[in-house]
């Protein structure tokens, strides 16, 4: 497939960390594991995911790459994870349209530790496209004022 979402951000996120692979990280909208997979081809170990969709977690748990496996919805409830538990959040391909909200960013700075990262890849053309997503920056400039990150 030349979808190659996952592998770029598994790429970016190994330079973000700078080189660093023994991160946790919590790979969001997980699906079927495809971020996971390629997390795990670049070297990352530590990785649970949170997927809403049963089946889809029966397909992310054959990639035999992720810890605990969290079936739940993200937005505005409280997850079953502790306040900082990861180093990282990864969300690729989450963000499209009928798919995670913008209501969700406060729930994954809780679960990132203070000075960890929350990582989106998303299609750019959505922030137009997608009137929920035309929320997506005006709602993270919002978050940094309020001091929540940076």
């Amino acid at each position: 497939s030349d979808y190659n979402g996952p592998r770029e951000t598994a790429k970016l996120l190994l330079q973000l960390l700078e080189g660093r692979t023994d991160a946790r990280i919590l790979d969001v909208a997980a699906g079927s594991g495809m971020s996971g997979e390629a997390l795990h081809e670049v070297g990352f170990r530590s990785m649970d995911a949170l997927e809403p969709s049963e089946d889809m977690l029966v397909l992310a748990k054959e990639k035999n790459v992720y810890g605990r496996l969290i079936q739940d919805f993200l937005g505005t409830n409280r997850l079953d994870v502790e306040d900082g538990e990861y180093d990282t959040t990864v969300m690729v391909g989450g963000m499209a349209e009928g798919h995670v909200k913008c209501d969700c960013l406060e729930e994954l700075i809780r679960v990132v530790k203070p000075g960890g990262l929350v990582v989106i890849c998303m299609r750019e053309v959505n922030l137009r496209k997608v009137p929920e997503y035309r929320k997506l920056e005006p709602r993270m400039a919002a978050l940094q004022r309020e001091g929540c990150w940076e």
